[in-house]
Formats: C-alpha cells, structure tokens, sequence
C-alpha cells in the first residue's frame, strides 16, 4: 500500500471522529450546506486515494482550492478507455441522479410528470445500465481503483 492510502485512513478518522463530536450541533446548518460540506470532503478525500504520491495530492488538492499551479495536467485518458459515447451517458446518468436532489430543494410540486415520462426515465435507467455494463465488458483493460492496495 502507498502513502496516500495510510493519509486518506487517516483523514476518514479524523472526519468520523469529528461527525461523532459535533453530533447534533452540525444540524444548526440549513441542509443545502450540510451537503456542499460533505460533497467536498469526500472530493478531497478521493484525491488522497487515487493519488500517485503524497506529493502529487497536496499538488492536487491545492490546485483544488486556487493556491497551487495552474498547470497541473490531469491524467491522460485514451479515448478507448471513454469514448463520446460513455461521455455522453455519463452526463445523462448524472442529470437523471442529480434530479431528485434538486426536487428535494425546489418546490416542483406545481410541475405534473405524466406516467408516460416516469415510464420512459425507467426505460433509460436500463439503456443506461446496459450501456455502461456493454462498454466494460468491451474494455481491453479493466481499471480497478484497488489495485495497489
């Protein structure tokens, strides 16, 4: 195991510990913000994990936040590994996720969806799903986030 799997262990503690601390004070905070704050987190703590080297992380995470270099590359993807299409479902999948989300905040309760439009968001859950299970199994190499562990 790398370095950077021993730092996002600990940096997985220290926030389990401080959600254990804060307990119910963290709910004086409006929803909305709960989760922006938790989103980041875990942005941050990806970054940890998937990083190359230590190094590289603080790299990462301080182009993240607008104090490092600009001219950090992002790793370099064939478009074999994600081509147009698997791009293309990728915002659809994150668009139809992020839907509920967003009725969750908004009022939507004015705005009726006929059956026949949850049918069809049904029918594409499925086109979706098979899409991506078709472009893994297609895949020359299969990535696994685990594999220096």
């Amino acid at each position: 195991a790398a370095w950077t799997f021993v730092l996002w262990g600990a940096y997985h503690g220290v926030l389990v510990t401080l959600e254990r601390i804060l307990g119910s004070r963290r709910d004086v905070l409006p929803a909305v913000l709960q989760h922006v704050i938790t989103l980041a987190l875990v942005v941050v703590g990806w970054v940890l994990f998937r990083a190359t080297s230590a190094g590289h992380a603080f790299t990462m995470i301080s182009a993240m936040f607008g104090a490092g270099s600009a001219t950090v590359d992002p790793p370099h993807y064939d478009a074999w590994l994600l081509p147009a299409f698997a791009q293309f479902a990728f915002v659809v999948g994150v668009v139809i996720a992020l839907a509920p989300i967003a009725s969750k905040y908004l009022d939507l309760s004015r705005i009726r969806i006929p059956a026949a439009a949850s049918a069809l968001a049904r029918i594409g859950y499925v086109v979706l799903f098979l899409a991506a299970a078709i472009h893994l199994t297609n895949m020359r190499i299969t990535p696994l986030i685990y594999f220096k562990f």
